[in-house]
């Protein structure tokens, strides 16, 4: 999945550097900061680390609390994979497996996997949303923004990632969510 990601934005699989793992299959901390050196000394730039909140395989939950203050002193990117597991925050006795979570640049978390939702429900949370639609916005002539009336101002859905439009997949989930609440969908 990871390998795959690197392909589709350009960088190639050798782009990826993957992490010892220890005894419960979470990121080996100390092996991460010793590549991340290594990989600084031999003159390439890391700028991204991917946590787990709960892989499919083994339900391995990264020490988030560790990578995410890594991260920060190392500049570095703070992606949390939850599509497995971050909806476990909405359970008070699984909430706390996931402390750090909170300190995330950008979460992935699937609505379909824990909460009942229909397939193909994902999601992605990013703390500096203006960062994020600068990353993908685009200023070609047919996609020009309104300054004037209701649109003036607007996001389109350009903005927020490659596609150029959107079909409404939050629509399930808005419903789920209305109709039980967070409560009844704890895991």
């Amino acid at each position: 999945m990871y390998a795959q990601a690197m392909d589709l934005v350009g960088l190639g699989i050798d782009a990826l550097r993957l992490i010892p793992v220890d005894a419960l299959q979470r990121i080996d901390v100390g092996a991460l900061r010793k590549a991340i050196a290594e990989d600084r000394a031999a003159g390439l730039e890391p700028f991204l680390v991917v946590g787990s909140a709960g892989t499919v395989d083994v339900g391995a939950i990264d020490d988030l609390n560790a990578v995410g203050s890594l991260c920060r002193k190392e500049n570095l990117w703070f992606h949390v994979d939850g599509a497995y597991g971050a909806l476990a925050v909405l359970s008070s006795e699984l909430a706390p497996r996931l402390a750090g979570i909170q300190d995330a640049d950008s979460i992935a978390f699937d609505f379909h996997k824990w909460a009942q939702v229909p397939y193909d429900a994902g999601f992605i949370l990013v703390r500096d949303g203006e960062q994020h639609r600068d990353t993908f916005a685009s200023p070609a002539a047919y996609l020009r923004r309104e300054t004037r009336g209701l649109a003036a101002g607007a996001h389109w859905p350009c903005d927020y990632g490659p596609d150029l439009s959107r079909g409404f997949r939050a629509l399930k989930t808005w419903f789920t969510l209305k109709t039980y609440g967070t409560d009844l969908l704890e895991p």
